[in-house]
Formats: structure tokens, sequence, C-alpha cells
């Protein structure tokens, strides 16, 4: 599936039962951050701040190890970037943090269901 016009209520089941309650910890601020574990939420943070100056990038979502309590110091951050103008590019800062990361932007219908039972949307442009 393409990004474009992907209508993300299809994608996020935001009231899933099965997602962690994270502590919050000070200076984290984005959209849904309880459910990042809280060793990955200040390099979310920094992701998401960047997100706002790229306005082809309409939605950061993040799957795997961050948003369950398996996670740790050397877990990577995958993520599904959203983009509104087919481009296939993040901010730089997306490579700058000290976490690995896995960037996807197509979305087939494995993924979809991954990321209806773990997806965390942290950015929404808008």
């Amino acid at each position: 599936m393409q990004n474009d016009h992907i209508d993300l209520a299809e994608l996020i089941n935001a009231n899933n039962p099965n997602l962690w309650d994270f502590e919050i910890l000070d200076g984290i601020s984005f959209m849904n951050c309880n459910r990042i574990h809280p060793l990955k939420q200040k390099e979310i943070q920094k992701l998401v701040n960047s997100c706002a100056e790229d306005n082809g990038l309409d939605a950061l979502i993040i799957f795997g190890s961050s948003v369950e309590f398996r996670c740790n110091s050397k877990s990577d951050i995958d993520m599904v970037v959203i983009r509104n103008d087919g481009c296939k590019k993040v901010p730089n800062v997306f490579f700058e943090i000290n976490s690995d990361v896995d960037i996807l932007f197509d979305i087939g219908e494995r993924l979809k269901k991954i990321l209806w039972e773990h997806g965390v949307l942290v950015y929404r442009r808008g």
C-alpha cells in the first residue's frame, strides 16, 4: 500500500488494551508518549520534534520492542513514516539518535496487522 491517502484510523487501534502504559519521563510531550518504553522516549521526542519541520511528513508510527516491556538499551526503533509527497526520506535527525532505526514507508497487509495490534501513533500533522 502506498502512503498516499492513508486513513490512520484503519492502521492504528487507539483503544488497544494490549499496549503498555509506561511512566513518562520529564520533558517528554509527544502524543501517546505513555505507550513508548522510557528507554526510547527521549530519542522519539527528538524524532517527533523534527517531523514538524518536514512539510511532507504527515505521521510517524512506532512499533516493535519500543512499545513493549522487553525493550532494552540495545533495542532498535521500528517506525513507519507516512508522507504526503511520495518521497522516501526523513529528517537527518532520524540518523543522529543513539538507537538503530528501521524506517518503513510502504505498508503491506502483514505490516497493517502488526500496526493494528502494536502500532503507536506518536506524530500526526495538523
